[in-house]
C-alpha cells in the first residue's frame, strides 16, 4: 500500500512556545531552543535555510549549516563567489 504524503508527520512537539517563554532576547531564546534541539538528538541539527534574493529580486533558499554563535550573529561559511555570497553581497536582506 502506497503511502500517501499527508500522512507523513513527525510531531516535533516537547514543549509550549508562548510569548512567556520566549522573552525580549531572540538570540538568548536561540541558544535555549537549540540546547533543546541536541539533546533531543535531531539528525543534523544545525541545518538551517538562507533565503536571498538575485539581482532580479527572484528568492532563493538552500540549506547551510550552523557552525556557531558569535556576539550576536550567527556564522557559516560559503564561498564568496558562489550564488549565495554574491546575492548576499548585493543585497544584505537575507532570511535565515
Amino acid at each position: 500500500m502506497a503511502l500517501r504524503l499527508a500522512d507523513i508527520r513527525t510531531d516535533y512537539m516537547s514543549a509550549a512556545l508562548d510569548e512567556d517563554s520566549v522573552g525580549d532576547d531572540p538570540i538568548a531564546f536561540f541558544q535555549v531552543w537549540f540546547e533543546h534541539a541536541q539533546q533531543s538528538q535531531i539528525h543534523d541539527v544545525n541545518a538551517m535555510t538562507l533565503a536571498t534574493v538575485d539581482a532580479q529580486s527572484r528568492p532563493h533558499a538552500r540549506i547551510v549549516l550552523l557552525k556557531g554563535l558569535e556576539n550576536g550573529e550567527f556564522v557559516f561559511f560559503t564561498n564568496y563567489d558562489s550564488d549565495k555570497g554574491q546575492e548576499m553581497a548585493a543585497n544584505s536582506n537575507v532570511a535565515l
